[in-house]
């Protein structure tokens, strides 16, 4: 009887039947896994909604590849691998031979090259992956482990005996001890190295959760309304540096929306580059390590020639601080000046930042006075969006801050259209 789920991804155009087929019976004669297929109608969930759900309940992961007419496997299928590895489920790889871009075997515990026209002589090889796969299920190695799961085996193997110890009133052995305290440890550096793993000199990963249930909203708003329509659209988008503009790239990641980015935030190129095949074109200059971000004229040249040659949709700027006086203000001149590209050049432009900025100060304006900001509002009105929400902690926020936001948006929505400004409140919570 079948102990684990797995997640069979594999295309289901109609002449790919008598394969899905015939791996469906391959898995049922080897035992150990119950394939699941993501074509199950869902009317109530989209499809990446749907697929992410149904990896997220199984145990490891089939990947089906088969090359398309550029040799390459289809983008669903990369889709399903970085679901699959975000999850940090096993995968099995059988890949046709043809496919000469093979970013997806370094997900992969296994790997088995196969030909599709000829794929019932390959019996043996998905046998030698499944029995691969499920070692990889019951015993996983340190390489495709995560600390987590390392500290739970260390759990399963030290507890019988500390058990042992306690039950007959005898010290805990020092040995168990001394291993239970190096796990534990182990997992708390990897936790902080997560949070560290773009720049140890830099608060970048540390900002990214500061204020984060609210950067997630703004990423859910502008998935939906901006940028699920453009999935795999030719033209693509511009994200500004910053912890927003990342949130908002963590939610294409997590809708699997394929939409091709042209940024400066190098943290957006380390999160894609995770994935295979996935569309995003870092642009050059001086690489700025506190903020993360490439900058400089270079920086702004490459930007102007992606829109002035028609790759862009839409241009998505950050914002250091924000005033209704002098708009959008960056970390330096350099930032200043490639927002204000952005802002300036891009057909369409949501201007992104948590509420918070506009009560603090700081930050290099792009524009220098408040007629120069108050002309670009008037000659881009119809074409530019805002998109924040309330400060965290509202009530406990000092009157004169309360009004500040207030007019601020009050007077953005006088400007631009009071359908182009969205501020997010906090969710009611229900009983």
């Amino acid at each position: 009887m079948a102990k684990y789920r797995l997640f069979v991804a594999c295309s289901f155009r109609e002449e790919m039947v008598n394969l899905r087929n015939y791996v469906k019976e391959q898995i049922d004669i080897q035992g150990a896994f119950f394939p699941v297929f993501g074509d199950d109608v869902d009317a109530l969930k989209g499809p990446a909604e749907k697929v992410r759900d149904l990896i997220s309940s199984c145990h490891a992961a089939m990947v089906i590849g088969v090359a398309g007419s550029d040799y390459s496997a289809s983008p669903w299928i990369c889709s399903e691998v970085g679901m699959a590895y975000q999850q940090q489920l096993p995968i099995l790889a059988l890949l046709d031979k043809k496919i000469t871009d093979d970013g997806m075997m370094k997900y992969a515990v296994c790997y088995e090259p196969f030909d599709p026209t000829r794929f019932t002589e390959y019996r043996l090889a998905i046998w030698k992956g499944l029995v691969h796969l499920e070692s990889a299920v019951e015993n996983p190695e340190a390489t495709m482990r995560s600390p987590e799961n390392v500290l739970k085996k260390c759990l399963a193997t030290m507890l019988p005996a500390m058990l042992m110890d306690f039950q007959t009133n005898q010290e805990l052995n020092p040995a168990h001890a001394a291993k239970l305290t190096r796990e534990i440890q182990h997992v708390l550096e990897a936790a902080k190295g997560s949070r560290l793993a773009y720049a140890e000199s830099d608060r970048f990963a540390g900002n990214v959760f500061e204020a984060r249930v609210e950067k997630q909203r703004i990423a859910d708003y502008v998935y939906k309304t901006f940028l699920a329509q453009l999935h795999d659209s030719p033209k693509g988008v511009v994200l500004d540096s910053g912890t927003v503009t990342f949130t908002i790239c963590e939610k294409l990641i997590a809708e699997t929306c394929r939409v091709k980015i042209i940024t400066n935030n190098i943290a957006v190129g380390r999160q894609l580059s995770e994935l295979p095949q996935y569309p995003c074109f870092i642009l050059p200059g001086r690489l700025e390590s506190r903020y993360l971000a490439s900058l400089g004229e270079e920086t702004d040249t490459y930007l102007k020639a992606w829109i002035k040659d028609k790759e862009v949709a839409v241009g998505f700027i950050a914002a250091t601080s924000f005033s209704s006086e002098y708009g959008i203000a960056g970390n330096d001149p350099r930032h200043a000046s490639f927002k204000k590209v952005i802002l300036e050049e891009c057909p369409s432009v949501v201007i992104v930042f948590e509420g918070e900025k506009i009560l603090q100060e700081g930050g290099i304006p792009i524009y220098g006075t408040n007629e120069m900001w108050s002309a670009v509002l008037e000659r881009r009105k119809g074409s530019l969006h805002v998109v924040t929400h309330q400060p965290e902690h509202w009530a406990q926020l000092p009157e004169v801050k309360r009004k500040l936001y207030e007019r601020t948006i009050e007077e953005l929505r006088k400007k631009i259209g009071e359908n182009h400004v969205v501020a997010l409140e906090p969710e009611l919570v229900r009983a």
